[in-house]
């Protein structure tokens, strides 16, 4: 927290950044005060990267600029070599020079990836089982990348708390369905503020329910050791491992009622 007397900035961290070797990329950190983007000065804002132990992998320098009032920096694909470990625990330090004339640093967490995880889950995913879904908002929502997005950045958040990040993850279409139901609560719950019904009530509650089921269940093959390729037969998941022998999960059957 800034001193008492200070402005309190809120500064929008969704999920630790993903950075992908040897492809040039751009970074990103947004500031708030009272619900709207407070722009900084790019003239003294300043960016870092940093390993493990400390070192630099981006020295810090001045922040590449400030686009529709948010902080960015590119970084170079030299900067991310073949040779850069891959793993969790990069730190990005963010200094930026506020509209109140004070410089704020914070910091971020990152990760360094062979690839970037994509979501597996689109429009028509969702739209194959609620067709009407769209046209339930009444015309306010035109796409349903809104809770896509949601729902990724919600999965990304729940890997990286139990210790894993998906670029171990050889099988991606294994992350279907915890992500998928994520982005079928965020719809239902919006729409039941929007219209409260007992249906968007029921499917709201329904959906928050099999997204932590489909998390709890998920296996998928890893690539540990990182070469690439999956280690062996057996799958894993957060925080364990199940053998591909073992009893197969149960699935969530949908109930004729919707």
């Amino acid at each position: 927290m800034p001193a008492s007397g200070e402005v309190r900035y809120t500064f929008r961290i969704r999920h630790p950044d993903v950075l992908e070797r040897g492809r040039a990329q751009r970074v990103t950190l947004e500031a708030y005060i009272d619900g709207n983007l407070a722009a900084p000065t790019a003239e003294g804002s300043t960016f870092q990267l940093q390993d493990a132990a400390g070192d630099d992998v981006v020295a810090t320098a001045a922040i590449t600029g400030v686009a529709d009032d948010v902080a960015y920096y590119d970084i170079l694909a030299a900067s991310l070599p073949s040779t850069l470990e891959l793993g969790r625990r990069y730190l990005e330090t963010w200094s930026l020079v506020m509209p109140d004339g004070t410089t704020r640093t914070r910091t971020r967490e990152a990760a360094i990836t062979r690839f970037q995880w994509s979501n597996p889950v689109c429009d028509d995913d969702l739209l194959a089982e609620y067709s009407g879904l769209l046209t339930d908002f009444g015309g306010v929502e035109t796409s349903l990348q809104r809770f896509l997005d949601l729902a990724a950045d919600q999965f990304l958040r729940r890997l990286w708390r139990v210790g894993e990040w998906p670029d171990i993850i050889v099988s991606i279409s294994d992350t279907f369905e915890p992500v998928r139901e994520l982005a079928l609560m965020y719809a239902f719950k919006d729409l039941y503020r929007a219209k409260p019904t007992d249906r968007a009530k029921t499917l709201w509650d329904h959906h928050r329910d099999a997204a932590a089921a489909a998390f709890t269940t998920m296996t998928y093959e890893v690539d540990r050791d990182l070469d690439g390729l999956a280690d062996d037969d057996n799958r894993s998941g957060p925080g364990r491992v199940i053998h591909r022998n073992a009893a197969p999960r149960r699935s969530l059957a949908r109930s004729g009622r919707w």
